[in-house]
């Protein structure tokens, strides 16, 4: 994620149909935007390169079958909540 000053303090939320888990960004990140140095055209509506930083929202607990999973701001402190690259999953081995 990337987090712009003034826009700490947005909630997230990610949610599979019943089940969600929330979150916070306490925390400013706002990397420069490079890969401008490189170009040899314009380009256009592609965008420029950032180094986004994990963010942990926490644990969840996802039953079997299709749904749409579903990332929310809830509260934007600021003009805007956080920039996201991508969102993963993953399986935590529950057998004891």
């Amino acid at each position: 994620y990337t987090c712009a000053p003034g826009n700490e303090g947005a909630e997230l939320q990610l949610a599979l149909g019943d089940a969600s888990v929330k979150g916070t960004a306490t925390e400013i990140h706002d990397p420069p935007l490079y890969g401008k140095e490189n170009d040899r055209v314009q380009r256009g509506s592609e965008s420029y390169v950032k180094d986004f930083k994990a963010f942990r929202l926490g644990t969840v607990e996802l039953h079997s079958g299709r749904g749409e999973l579903v990332l929310r701001a809830l509260q934007i402190p600021g003009k805007s909540a956080v920039d996201v690259r991508a969102v993963t999953l993953r399986l935590m081995n529950t057998a004891q």
